[in-house]
Protein backbone atom coordinates (compact mmCIF):
# COMPACT_ATOMS: atom_id res chain seq x y z
CA UNK A 1 0.00 0.00 0.00
CA UNK A 2 1.52 3.30 -1.06
CA UNK A 3 1.52 6.50 0.93
CA UNK A 4 -0.85 8.21 -1.55
CA UNK A 5 -3.52 5.55 -1.11
CA UNK A 6 -3.24 5.85 2.67
CA UNK A 7 -3.79 9.61 2.43
CA UNK A 8 -6.80 9.08 0.15
CA UNK A 9 -8.30 6.53 2.52
CA UNK A 10 -7.72 8.82 5.51
CA UNK A 11 -9.32 11.73 3.65
CA UNK A 12 -12.36 9.62 2.76
CA UNK A 13 -12.81 8.52 6.37
CA UNK A 14 -12.43 12.10 7.59
CA UNK A 15 -15.01 13.30 5.04
CA UNK A 16 -17.47 10.61 6.12
CA UNK A 17 -16.99 11.66 9.75
CA UNK A 18 -17.99 15.21 8.81
CA UNK A 19 -20.93 14.30 6.56
CA UNK A 20 -22.73 11.64 8.63
CA UNK A 21 -23.52 13.86 11.67
CA UNK A 22 -24.97 16.45 9.28
CA UNK A 23 -27.58 13.85 8.23
CA UNK A 24 -28.76 13.04 11.78
CA UNK A 25 -31.51 15.29 13.08
CA UNK A 26 -31.11 16.50 16.63
CA UNK A 27 -34.36 18.47 16.91
CA UNK A 28 -37.34 18.84 14.59
CA UNK A 29 -40.19 21.22 15.37
CA UNK A 30 -43.25 22.67 13.70
CA UNK A 31 -43.17 26.47 13.55
CA UNK A 32 -46.06 28.65 14.73
CA UNK A 33 -47.35 29.40 11.24
CA UNK A 34 -47.89 25.66 10.68
CA UNK A 35 -46.52 25.76 7.13
CA UNK A 36 -42.84 25.16 7.86
CA UNK A 37 -40.56 23.20 10.17
CA UNK A 38 -37.29 23.94 11.91
CA UNK A 39 -34.49 21.40 11.71
CA UNK A 40 -31.40 21.21 13.94
CA UNK A 41 -28.72 18.65 13.05
CA UNK A 42 -25.44 17.50 14.57
CA UNK A 43 -23.43 19.19 11.78
CA UNK A 44 -19.87 20.33 12.46
CA UNK A 45 -20.27 23.74 10.78
CA UNK A 46 -22.65 26.17 12.54
CA UNK A 47 -24.04 27.46 9.23
CA UNK A 48 -25.33 23.97 8.33
CA UNK A 49 -26.59 23.11 11.80
CA UNK A 50 -29.96 24.93 11.90
CA UNK A 51 -32.36 25.68 9.05
CA UNK A 52 -36.08 26.05 8.28
CA UNK A 53 -37.95 24.31 5.49
CA UNK A 54 -41.50 24.72 4.14
CA UNK A 55 -43.66 21.60 4.59
CA UNK A 56 -44.09 21.29 0.82
CA UNK A 57 -40.37 20.44 0.54
CA UNK A 58 -40.40 17.66 3.19
CA UNK A 59 -41.27 14.06 2.42
CA UNK A 60 -41.05 10.81 4.38
CA UNK A 61 -41.44 7.34 2.92
CA UNK A 62 -42.19 5.56 6.21
CA UNK A 63 -44.16 6.28 9.36
CA UNK A 64 -43.05 5.97 12.97
CA UNK A 65 -44.77 2.58 13.32
CA UNK A 66 -42.64 0.94 10.61
CA UNK A 67 -39.73 -1.35 11.44
CA UNK A 68 -36.19 -0.05 11.75
CA UNK A 69 -34.27 2.31 13.95
CA UNK A 70 -34.03 5.32 11.64
CA UNK A 71 -36.82 7.26 9.98
CA UNK A 72 -35.67 8.72 6.64
CA UNK A 73 -36.76 12.30 5.95
CA UNK A 74 -36.14 13.70 2.46
CA UNK A 75 -35.87 17.46 2.03
CA UNK A 76 -36.03 18.84 -1.48
CA UNK A 77 -33.05 20.98 -2.60
CA UNK A 78 -30.80 19.33 0.01
CA UNK A 79 -28.16 16.88 -1.18
CA UNK A 80 -28.61 14.35 1.65
CA UNK A 81 -31.63 12.66 3.13
CA UNK A 82 -31.85 13.20 6.87
CA UNK A 83 -32.27 10.53 9.56
CA UNK A 84 -34.36 10.56 12.74
CA UNK A 85 -33.62 7.99 15.45
CA UNK A 86 -37.03 6.58 16.39
CA UNK A 87 -35.91 4.69 19.50
CA UNK A 88 -33.83 7.34 21.26
CA UNK A 89 -35.78 10.41 20.14
CA UNK A 90 -38.69 11.97 22.00
CA UNK A 91 -41.89 12.50 20.04
CA UNK A 92 -44.15 14.71 22.12
CA UNK A 93 -47.12 14.46 19.78
CA UNK A 94 -46.82 11.50 17.40
CA UNK A 95 -50.17 12.13 15.72
CA UNK A 96 -49.15 15.63 14.62
CA UNK A 97 -45.83 14.28 13.37
CA UNK A 98 -47.47 11.51 11.34
CA UNK A 99 -50.27 13.67 9.91
CA UNK A 100 -48.38 16.91 9.22
CA UNK A 101 -44.65 16.32 8.82
CA UNK A 102 -44.13 12.65 7.87
CA UNK A 103 -46.17 12.57 4.67
CA UNK A 104 -45.04 11.26 1.30
CA UNK A 105 -45.22 14.42 -0.79
CA UNK A 106 -42.89 13.65 -3.69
Amino acid sequence: MSLDSIYCLGGAIFGACLIYPARCIRRLYLLKDGSSIGVVTYAFLPSARKFTVPLEKVSAKTSLQSAGIFHKLTIRDRWLSHLINKHEGKFYNKTIYDTVIALKRF
